[in-house]
C-alpha cells in the first residue's frame, strides 16, 4: 500500500486511494523551477531509467 503527493504529474496512479480514506495534502510543485533548471540525464542513466531517481545508482551492487 502506498500514497503519494498530491502533484500535477505523478509516477503511480493514485485515484482509487480515496477508498482507503486517503487523501493527499502537500505537493512538491513548489520545488518544480528548480528541479526543471537542473540539465536533463541521458536516456539510460539509471535515474531516468528506474523509479528512484539518483538513489538507485548508489549501491551497494553484487554479492556482498
Amino acid at each position: 500500500m502506498y500514497g503519494v503527493s498530491d502533484n500535477k504529474t505523478v509516477w503511480w496512479d493514485n485515484r482509487f486511494a480515496s477508498k482507503l480514506d486517503y487523501a493527499p495534502k502537500d505537493s512538491s510543485e513548489v520545488f518544480r523551477a528548480k528541479v526543471d533548471a537542473q540539465p536533463m540525464p541521458a536516456d539510460d542513466d539509471p535515474a531516468m531509467v528506474y523509479q528512484g531517481g539518483a538513489f538507485v545508482a548508489s549501491g551497494p551492487f553484487g554479492d556482498k
